[in-house]
């Protein structure tokens, strides 16, 4: 490299722009983790959410199944109860659920 008349070798001002450029530098590196870093964030949060709503349905469908599972075993007591249990009514008047596991099982559908 050839230098001109007038030109003095300076490091004081080649340490000063080389820490401009480490800074501008860094400033950007920094930007573009913290852009990331939020996308991460946002998607993280999307996940959590999405798990809490499933365990929050499912623990709803779970007691919806309960009380009509309980309302179709008082219908059967209250049938049993003003017709006299006699054995003929069981397999009439059982659960759905039940009734569709012994189709599956391919038991008698009544």
């Amino acid at each position: 490299m050839v230098f001109g008349p007038g030109f003095e070798y300076n490091s004081p001002m080649r340490l000063r722009i080389g820490l401009v450029a480490g800074f501008a530098a860094g400033a950007y590196v920094a930007t573009i983790a913290q852009r990331r870093s939020r996308q991460l964030n946002q998607q993280l949060n999307q996940k959590v959410n999405r798990s809490l709503r499933r365990s929050a349905l499912d623990a709803a469908a779970e007691r919806a199944k309960a009380a009509v599972d309980l309302g179709v075993e008082r219908a059967k007591d209250a049938v049993a109860s003003k017709l006299g249990d006699q054995g003929f009514l069981r397999p009439v008047i059982q659960a759905p659920s039940r009734l569709a596991e012994q189709q599956r099982n391919g038991g008698p559908a009544t």
